[in-house]
């Protein structure tokens, strides 16, 4: 058979609950030209039952004799895509029936862009239905990656070049943040962005794995941090890195007046670095999410909320937040006092 263009990759570990619902949410796709690959993590249940029930000749099913946890699930459905594109869906989750033709749609016409996302609706037994926007273009991507994921890893589409000729994979010592960590390395290869349309349900329930997070884990965690900031001011001390590492993991008593002076002055440092300003659109991106950043420390931190409006102007007089930002955060300060 000639390789098909798209190749969803879904693991499954006891999904036998919802399985059904996520794959006929791909066999109904209004763009009919994929492979929906179904790597079984050595289930228990009846999920393997539910997928042999399926005659359609574009179901590939793969299984794993033992139970081998995500990041290696994932690798074998990556190694085993034939499409031109990859795309992602996990067997809780629900994609819209043009979700395969918008994102395969928009690869095409944007050569410049490598991975893209959506934004999301989530919902789930006794909650209401919530939109969830993510970032829309690939500065505000790129930046937001600092601190954060900027995709839904289920809704995400990749080019298939662009895993194979970096030899791009899943690590299992990034166990929890394994797509965090995926995305990171993609963004120093190609642009990313989401298209700002939810062409995902992505489902909330109680039977959603959690992941207990070991030392070691936590350990390669921690060091992620550091990569990211250090790619930005190399020269960043142990106390500066210690600084950041309590603010990513919302430590908040631990940042006091001296640690927040610090928190300005690494927010100053990668603002005045070269990779910041050596684009505008990109400066003023990374600018936003620095300043996202900072409301969440006025939100949550006790040390700031009585002086939160005065940690606005500093932010502005030294150069982190663009001018619009601080007049949307002082009159959101003026309306709620």
């Amino acid at each position: 058979m000639n390789n098909p263009i798209i190749s969803v990759v879904m693991p499954v570990y006891n999904g036998a609950r919802y399985i059904r619902e996520s794959i006929e949410s791909i066999l109904n796709q209004t763009y009919k030209d994929f492979e929906l690959i179904i790597i079984n993590d050595g289930s228990t249940d009846k999920s393997e039952e539910i997928v042999l029930s399926y005659t359609d000749p574009r179901i590939i099913y793969l299984k794993n004799e033992v139970n081998s946890k995500i990041c290696v699930t994932l690798n074998r459905g990556l190694d085993a895509a034939r499409g031109k594109y990859i795309a992602r869906l996990d067997c809780d989750d629900i994609a819209m029936p043009n979700r395969l033709e918008r994102q395969k749609q928009y690869l095409d016409e944007h050569p410049e862009i490598g991975i893209i996302g959506c934004d999301i609706i989530t919902f789930g037994e006794g909650r209401e239905d919530r939109y969830f926007e993510f970032v829309h273009n690939p500065d505000g991507c790129r930046a937001g990656l600092l601190f954060n994921t900027c995709f839904a890893h289920p809704a995400v589409m990749m080019r298939t070049s662009i895993i194979r000729e970096h030899n791009l994979h899943y690590r299992e010592e990034y166990k929890g943040l394994e797509d965090f960590e995926m995305w990171w390395r993609m963004s120093q290869h190609v642009e990313m962005t989401n298209i700002p349309e939810p062409l995902i349900r992505y489902r909330k329930h109680s039977e959603q794995e959690t992941q207990n997070v070991s030392d070691s884990v936590a350990a390669k965690s921690t060091e992620f941090i550091h990569e990211r900031f250090r790619s930005y001011v190399p020269t960043l001390t142990d106390k500066e890195l210690k600084v950041i590492a309590n603010y990513c993991y919302a430590k908040w008593s631990e940042l006091d007046d001296d640690a927040l002076s610090i928190l300005f002055s690494i927010c100053r440092q990668i603002m005045h670095s070269p990779k910041v300003k050596a684009s505008k659109s990109f400066s003023k991106a990374m600018a936003i999410t620095l300043s996202k950043a900072l409301v969440f420390v006025k939100n949550n931190c006790p040390a700031v909320k009585k002086r939160a409006w005065s940690m606005d102007n500093k932010a502005l007089f030294a150069g982190i937040m663009p001018f619009d930002w601080y007049l949307k955060f002082s009159f959101h300060h003026i309306f709620h006092r």
